[in-house]
């Protein structure tokens, strides 16, 4: 029988590297995506040696659809590309309640799901962020909802009574839409465009940690340097002024 590979918000641009680096395995792989129409438009041109199969997944509603989860439950690997945020987070309380739900309570569901009993996951990787570890001005609650991802991650990786490896990938910043979703002003992504992630990088390395066990992974080599810059320095040393990212960045508004 053919494994299946999941892949959760694979519409996504980092998702799309790795999806086609992926296409010519010998499995078959499974896209869950709120836009599923959108998302076939995209790879229909793309030749798979095992067709995919499409699933609709919105994580902002209640993860209840049965056929989605065990589907889920029969997947060998699992990777997990879903996140919200948003600029200024603490000025709108829907976006609050929104970043909770998709990025603490989804994740929680969905690693419960994968360690349940009978369960065929073998591998689980959840994209995270550098900003687990480094506070940031103006994007606090999805700077400590990565932060709980990767301690849940952690925490579940420890219990040996689990039959799967879960890990938390630690990722830099990449030039991709995220960054507009999220609000970001284009003179933080033009001004550090030359330290940001390359995606197929990123892809590559998702493809080669889909076949360890390792927890803690990164998602280049400068992923890795910031990481353990983050853990010498204290946190109040490292973390920007955030008088100072106001005026810097944002110095046209009251």
């Amino acid at each position: 029988m053919i494994k299946k590979y999941c892949l959760l918000g694979a519409s996504s641009g980092l998702a799309h590297s790795l999806i086609l680096k992926l296409k010519d395995e010998d499995y078959q792989l499974i896209l869950m995506a709120r836009d599923i129409n959108s998302l076939k438009e995209k790879l229909k041109i793309i030749e798979f040696k095992h067709a995919p199969i499409y699933k609709i997944l919105d994580a902002n509603k209640n993860f209840d659809d049965q056929d989605v989860i065990e589907t889920i439950k029969k997947s060998s690997k699992i990777i997990n590309f879903i996140a919200f945020t948003e600029f200024n987070d603490f000025s709108n309380f829907e976006n609050i309640e929104r970043q909770v739900k998709v990025n603490c309570e989804f994740l929680a569901k969905l690693l419960y799901i994968c360690s349940e009993e009978g369960c065929k996951v073998e591998r689980f990787i959840h994209i995270g962020s550098l900003v687990s570890s480094i506070p940031t001005p103006y994007l606090s609650l999805y700077s400590a909802s990565k932060s709980f991802s990767e301690n849940l991650i952690l925490s579940l990786a420890n219990e040996r009574s689990i039959n799967f490896y879960p890990a938390y990938m630690h990722l830099n910043g990449m030039n991709t839409k995220f960054h507009l979703k999220a609000g970001m002003p284009d003179r933080i992504t033009q001004e550090n465009s030359k330290y940001l992630t390359d995606k197929d990088v990123v892809a590559e390395s998702l493809k080669r940690h889909l076949e360890t066990k390792e927890i803690s992974i990164y998602g280049d080599f400068y992923s890795k340097i910031f990481k353990w810059i983050s853990a010498l320095i204290s946190k109040q040393k490292l973390a920007i002024s955030a008088e100072k990212f106001y005026r810097k960045y944002l110095p046209d508004q009251d």
